[in-house]
Formats: structure tokens, C-alpha cells, sequence
């Protein structure tokens, strides 16, 4: 028995599994919300479960915000949605969280660099090229970073 866990002792981080962080997991509750409905704090809140405050905190010890990470989330469903569907951009922009298409017209130029039509015509193309990466960001005071993302189709 002690030569196994003198083995166990001795092995490396590098070697040991990975375990999900807290904004992994944050992050997973918050993708589950099904399309159909908005994800709002106190709702993340309550499935993790947190105060609303509480969790703010948690996210800023990550450096992170609940708006960022909702932003976030509203564009990766908005820009699935508008690859995986023919939904009329008022549906998408319903599911997306947005009050109307208009919102999610700019949102789409401010990712993609594109209007929602090239965009979703650049989706139906049989050969991804540089073009089929969009650009994704969350805005962090006052200013833009994106990360690229490669798209699905």
C-alpha cells in the first residue's frame, strides 16, 4: 500500500487530469440556458447556486464581468443561429437576447466586420477559407479585444 501511494505522490502536475476551473463551469451552466430563453444573473445565480453578488465577485477574481461573459454567449449563439438556420433575423435576434433586428445587425458588423447577409452567405460556402473566421470579443473598459474563432458549419 505504501509503494502506491508513494507512486501517487511522486507523480507530476503535468501528468495528473485536468479539473474544470470555477469559470469553466460558470461558463458551461450559463451555455446550457436553452436557446429559447435569455440567461439573466439571477437565474445563473441560482443554478450554480450564488448570490447574484457572490457571483459578480467570482467573476471579477477571474477578470471577467457578467455582462462580458453575456455578450459572450449572445454572440455565439447569435452567429450559430444565423450558420445552422434559415430563423428570420428577428428570431434569431429574439433567441439571441437582442429587442429587435436592428441590435443584431450592428452586434453582427461589430464581429464579424460584415452585414448579416454577406455573413450568412460566407456560412454556405463548401470550402472554409481564412475568410470563415469571425472575430469574437467581449468589451473590457471601454475597450474591444477579440480572440478568433474558428466557424462552424
Amino acid at each position: 500500500m505504501s509503494a502506491l501511494l508513494r507512486r501517487h505522490a511522486d507523480r507530476t502536475p503535468a501528468e495528473a487530469v485536468p479539473l474544470h476551473t470555477w469559470l469553466d463551469t460558470f461558463r458551461t451552466v450559463l451555455r446550457a440556458t436553452p436557446d429559447a430563453e435569455v440567461p439573466t444573473l439571477r437565474a445563473t445565480a441560482q443554478r450554480l447556486p450564488l448570490s447574484t453578488r457572490t457571483l459578480q465577485r467570482r467573476l471579477g477574481e477571474h477578470r471577467t464581468t457578467w455582462p462580458d461573459e453575456l455578450q459572450t454567449v449572445r454572440s455565439e449563439r447569435a452567429l450559430r443561429l444565423l450558420t445552422s438556420t434559415d430563423m428570420t433575423l428577428g428570431s434569431v435576434a429574439r433567441h439571441a437576447g437582442y429587442a429587435g433586428p436592428g441590435g443584431l445587425h450592428r452586434a453582427v458588423r461589430r464581429w464579424t466586420g460584415q452585414p448579416v447577409a454577406a455573413f450568412r452567405a460566407h456560412s454556405d460556402d463548401d470550402h472554409p477559407t481564412e475568410a470563415s473566421t469571425v472575430r469574437l470579443g467581449s468589451w473590457t473598459r471601454g475597450r474591444h479585444t477579440a480572440e478568433a474563432a474558428p466557424r462552424t458549419s
